[in-house]
């Protein structure tokens, strides 16, 4: 997707020309996905005559939609640049995204809050989980509601409501809270800071 005012919808209005020279540079589709609970973007590499292919959903806001399509871009580059010798998440992804995020970083694009943990992340001491720590928090104080219920701060074995449907959260996994959806006890991989309802407003 390469049209200027769709994206406008969904960026900074600053990056909207950058952005969309990097997915023409690079002959890359970019998709508005739907609110996915296990994701919030995704990245697939040419395969049987497609291009590269990003997605990112639709429900973000500005800042959260621009770093999650920077950390796609990433990925993307790892691949043009490693295949499948690199890991999905490996050194050569972290200094590509690191790289990414510095050039995005300039003066007045971001909040402070979210500009601070960016420089934060490109430090060379800064492990991954800790700069990934970092930017989802300064990007959660942009939320409207401070009180809203989300995965991570839900006990487990409690249940929940996401999109209509009822959940047990049952235990985390590495980065993602397994859960079960109660109608038919399949199993989802939520992330963390997913927004939820109690069940008990749903009686």
């Amino acid at each position: 997707m390469k049209d200027k005012q769709i994206l406008s919808n969904y960026l900074p209005p600053s990056v909207v020309d950058k952005i969309l020279l990097i997915l023409t540079e690079n002959k890359a589709i970019l998709r508005i996905s739907r609110s996915r609970a296990s994701k919030l973007g995704d990245y697939r590499p040419p395969a049987n005559g497609k291009p590269h292919r990003i997605s990112v959903n639709h429900d973000l806001n500005p800042y959260e939609f621009l770093i999650t399509l920077i950390h796609e871009i990433a990925h993307m580059k790892c691949w043009q640049q490693y295949g499948k010798k690199a890991k999905p998440h490996g050194q050569e992804w972290n200094m590509l995204f690191k790289k990414l995020l510095n050039d995005f970083n300039k003066p007045g694009l971001f909040p402070e809050n979210i500009s601070e943990a960016i420089n934060f992340y490109t430090r060379p001491d800064t492990t991954l989980q800790q700069g990934k720590d970092a930017l989802k928090n300064a990007l959660k104080l942009l939320e409207p509601s401070i009180d809203q219920l989300i995965v991570e701060n839900v006990s487990n074995g409690e249940t929940f409501v996401y999109r209509n449907q009822v959940f047990e959260k049952i235990e985390k996994v590495r980065k993602r809270i397994k859960c079960r959806r109660l109608k038919d006890n399949r199993l989802y991989a939520f992330d963390p800071l997913v927004e939820v309802l109690p069940y008990k407003l749903k009686r």
